[in-house]
């Protein structure tokens, strides 16, 4: 986390430099990253048409 912080200026670069290492984890850690932002942040997870469906 702190090499993302530290390599990427913006706030936008901040964010897509975690998605990019969540995808690269794989699809566990990709479905954990939706899942966690499904309960965190309703709002955002609807605007990015996210959905935590316990069978996808």
């Amino acid at each position: 986390m702190e090499k993302v912080k530290r390599e990427n200026p913006t706030v936008m670069d901040k964010a897509r430099a975690v998605i990019d290492s969540v995808i690269r984890k794989g699809a566990q850690a990709s479905q954990i990253f939706i899942t966690y932002i499904c309960e965190e942040d309703r709002y955002l997870a609807g605007t990015l048409g996210l959905s935590a469906g316990k069978g996808q």
